[in-house]
């Protein structure tokens, strides 16, 4: 209550009235003590300017001075209650109205300056009672120039004024004490009038802080609080307005992430669920109900997603993952979302279920390898016919049936590359190929690559250059498979690169990795084709010649399969018409 606005305005009130009319009070105190002494002070100047006309009237010369001062003293001992004593030149008392006051003189240095003409005044403090004392000179009235013959000393007491001032006083603090009290009870009415319609405005703004907009302001007033209340008014009708709004939109994302196929929750940058939805309560088997706050790693033992969330801690990019999860095959997807792009609030979590599509492809890869492995045998018996009959006499002397046997030969080479290419594909897919993994020096082993691959860039007038580093550099690989994938990218920069043109490679560390990198400048990459190029069977198109690329399309996804194989990582820069640029990333050895 003491910290109150209606406490404050009325102490505020209190405090003017107390200062202004405490400096009021004593400055009229002060101005009127001043009026009064200087009024009083002009009287007895005019009535002891008289006494000393009285004296000098009735003066013959200066042997009379004592008589007529005694007759004139006298006089007035009859008529006023003051004191009026006479002195002679010498400051000497000649006669006195107060018969208590003999053998008294006037100080030197008032009767001098008294003497030079002047009427003066000072005050004496006797038995603590203050003295106005007015004295003039007396002057003998026969001679021409003033001859002054002695003093008249009037004295006043300021008991009475003194009094006077102290009821005055007293007066004007009661004064004060019932001004005090009027400006309380006028400011309690007053700061009540103006504090009541604040008070109400705070009630309505505690209700607004609990989520009910529903109440309003009435204030009639015509003053800056109807301002206020207009204002608060207005702003509870945007904000309801607003949450029916969010509401409205939460209801509509709530029926969209229902009905959604994937499994979506929302997590906390702890871990902790904050939303889930009816796929994502199906594949985790966490009830929808109750959830809020629950860890998802207690409710969802696996250890490979809570590892998975931890991966993403530092990073604002969003993150992929499989896992499987009998009897499903999950494809997880991390998607951080926050204020800004500095801070991550949280977590989205989408859960795909790819099941299905893994056992159609582990199907399919089940069927080319049993395809490939099945046309091997036929293939090889059909080459073996091809060469048998190419080496008879007769068909020697052909020329036609020669060059179809030929065309015959090149053809079941090519579809018998496809083949062990698919089987080889099918193998790495299905992890039934295992790496041989041995420590490698890798630069050494591009270098003897890139030597076998000049002839082959030498025929296409290309020129093949290798920046060797000067440390070698060792990791732990399948020396076979490493070395299948670098003639691998080496083999189409040269296919994808017109006569004249180059191929740069260079190898070195990046970090804790070990990087191969193949750079040229052919014919580039369509950008709507780089996601696909690591699809089985994707060749890309020479757009000038208007037709595929030769080849079987497997290259560089066997290439992906061995580098993930190796926990390497695979990155393609390419523009059109101008080149493209293969980086692999393998961990090196310390």
């Amino acid at each position: 209550m003491l910290y109150s606005i209606r406490s404050k305005l009325i102490l505020s009130y209190i405090l003017i009235v107390i200062i202004s009319l405490g400096f009021t009070v004593l400055y009229f105190q002060w101005s009127m003590k001043s009026i009064l002494e200087q009024e009083l002070i002009k009287q007895l100047k005019i009535q002891s300017e008289t006494y000393s006309g009285f004296i000098h009237s009735r003066m013959s010369g200066p042997d009379d001075f004592s008589i007529r001062a005694e007759s004139v003293v006298s006089e007035f001992v009859e008529n006023r209650r003051n004191t009026l004593n006479v002195y002679d030149l010498s400051g000497n008392l000649v006669a006195s109205s107060n018969p208590t006051q003999t053998n008294i003189t006037l100080p030197k240095e008032k009767s001098s300056e008294i003497l030079k003409g002047k009427t003066i005044y000072w005050y004496e403090n006797t038995d603590g009672r203050r003295i106005l004392h007015v004295a003039s000179p007396v002057t003998l009235v026969s001679l021409s120039d003033n001859q002054y013959v002695g003093i008249t000393d009037l004295q006043a007491p300021l008991d009475q004024l003194d009094s006077t001032y102290l009821r005055l006083k007293n007066q004007l603090l009661m004064a004060i004490a019932i001004s005090v009290i009027l400006t309380l009870l006028v400011s309690i009415v007053l700061s009540k009038k103006i504090t009541n319609p604040i008070s109400l405005i705070a009630q309505i703004a505690r209700r607004f802080a609990g989520g009910d907009y529903s109440v309003r302001v009435f204030y009639t007033g015509r003053d800056e609080i109807r301002g206020l209340s207009d204002t608060i008014n207005e702003m509870a009708e945007r904000i309801e307005s607003n949450i029916y709004e969010i509401l409205g939109e939460k209801n509509k994302m709530n029926a969209l992430l229902s009905a959604m196929p994937e499994g979506v929750i929302a997590l906390s940058a702890s871990g902790e669920i904050l939303f889930l939805n009816e796929a994502a309560s199906r594949f985790t088997g966490i009830s929808i109900e109750n959830n809020e706050k629950c860890s998802l790693f207690k409710s969802w033992s696996i250890p490979e997603v809570e590892e998975f969330f931890r991966e993403r801690e530092g990073k604002n990019t969003v993150i992929t993952r499989e896992i499987s999860v009998p009897p499903y095959v999950f494809k997880l997807y991390l998607v951080p979302f926050g204020e800004d792009h500095d801070s991550v609030a949280g977590t989205m979590m989408i859960i795909r279920d790819i099941t299905d599509l893994r056992r159609l492809e582990e199907t399919r890869t089940r069927f080319l390898g049993a395809i490939s492995h099945e046309l091997r045998t036929p293939l090889t018996i059909i080459k073996g016919y091809i060469h048998t009959i190419i080496d008879e006499d007769e068909i020697q002397k052909s020329e036609f049936i020669k060059k179809a046997l030929n065309t015959m030969d090149e053809e079941t080479d090519r579809l018998t590359r496809l083949v062990n290419e698919l089987l080889e594909l099918s193998r790495l897919r299905s992890k039934k190929l295992s790496f041989d993994m041995q420590t490698v020096k890798i630069e050494q082993l591009v270098e003897e690559t890139c030597q076998q691959m000049k002839n082959n860039a030498a025929r296409m007038n290309i020129e093949l250059t290798y920046d060797k580093p000067d440390t070698e550099t060792e990791i732990t690989a399948d020396k076979d498979r490493i070395k299948q994938v670098v003639i691998n990218l080496i083999d189409n920069a040269i296919k994808y690169t017109p006569s004249g043109g180059n191929v740069r490679i260079a190898t070195g560390m990046a970090g804790k990795n070990w990087f191969f990198e193949v750079k040229d400048n052919g014919m580039g990459i369509a950008k709507e084709d780089l996601p696909f190029l690591f699809e089985r069977f994707f060749r890309t198109e020479d757009k000038k010649k208007k037709k595929l690329v030769s080849g079987t399309g497997l290259g560089m996804a066997i290439v992906k399969e061995i580098i993930d194989g190796h926990n390497g990582e695979i990155k393609v820069k390419s523009e059109e018409g101008k080149g493209t640029e293969i980086t692999v990333l393998l961990p090196a050895n310390y």
